[in-house]
């Protein structure tokens, strides 16, 4: 999250675009407007603006003004991008395409992590499952070890393209973990982890990419149930 004048009025109207209020191919007011709306100086406005702009929402143009950007120019993967829509309210909908690009890729990475795991790799595995067992009382705890769990998982992969993925998608792994972990931080969820874990450490991809869908699948109907409350 970003501090100061700037930051607020990029959140404010990052969020706005993201649940639609404006919607794409809408031209902002002029300047002078939006500064009086926000109250802010013309400093705090571009820089705000300038933030927006650099994660793909609008585009600045001289003669056209500032307009909302099509949802396809949008960098997702950044992590401020990532806040503003968890913050925008259709989070269901967010945590649901989440998990399928989660299907597509982490498995992947599990299977290469069998292969490729450094014992430096296997001993932050190990870390973060026995923090895990360690948060059974305590979901914070928990939620932190689990994504400590996945990020590991990535880095582990050997690829380097895997690993900025779980950094990246923190904030949105958080609330995820947060709400399909809500019920399932107990021993049957982390036995589901230990066998991605023993897998991996066993060296066998097969084993470690059927254990990791099988952690996603936990996730995805404890993520359903919540919400079809």
């Amino acid at each position: 999250m970003i501090n100061g004048l700037q930051g607020l009025i990029a959140e404010d109207l990052a969020i706005k675009i993201i649940n639609g209020q404006v919607a794409p191919g809408t031209t902002l007011p002029h300047e002078a407007d939006l500064c009086a709306a926000y109250k802010v100086s013309r400093t705090a406005l571009r820089e705000g603006l300038k933030l927006i702009s650099a994660k793909g929402l609008i585009t600045t143009r001289s003669r056209t003004g500032t307009v909302v950007n099509e949802r396809k120019f949008w960098n997702f993967f950044d992590p401020l991008v990532l806040e503003w829509q968890l913050a925008s309210g259709d989070v269901a909908s967010f945590l649901e395409k989440l998990s399928i690009l989660r299907f597509s890729i982490e498995p992947v990475a599990c299977s290469l992590a069998a292969q490729n795991a450094s014992l430096e790799d296997l001993n932050a595995l190990h870390t973060a499952l026995t923090n895990m067992r360690e948060g059974f009382d305590d979901l914070g705890a928990w939620v932190r070890a689990d994504l400590q769990f996945h990020e590991a998982i990535y880095i582990a992969s050997g690829n380097e393209l895997f690993w900025p993925f779980g950094r990246l998608l923190a904030p949105a792994f958080n609330a995820s973990f947060r709400i399909s972990s809500f019920d399932a931080h107990d021993e049957m969820c982390w036995q589901a982890h230990k066998a991605i874990y023993d897998a991996i450490i066993s060296r066998n991809p097969i084993a470690a990419t059927e254990a990791c869908k099988a952690v996603l699948t936990i996730g995805k109907e404890n993520v359903m149930a919540h919400n079809a409350v």
